[in-house]
């Protein structure tokens, strides 16, 4: 919803993140693009919009794996 979008975009520039691109879709939506199945999901995308790991459920995000995944990722 346009309200959901907002509180995205406020957050954006609240914590001052102006080069990190958001993607924001309707579940049909994210259905039809990403197979998307479970909530939370996410992707991690590369510099040409591939998805690179898809991750159902909730993350660990200061775990050693997924440190180290995404350190990889940014060499």
């Amino acid at each position: 919803t346009d309200d959901e979008n907002d509180k995205v975009v406020k957050f954006m520039k609240k914590n001052d993140y102006k080069d990190l691109p958001i993607f924001t879709f309707s579940e049909d939506k994210l259905l039809e693009i990403f197979n998307h199945n479970s909530t939370p999901c996410t992707y991690i995308i590369n510099s040409e919009s591939k998805i690179m790991y898809k991750i159902d459920g909730v993350v660990s995000w200061n775990s050693p794996i997924i440190t180290n995944l995404i350190n990889s990722l940014t060499k």
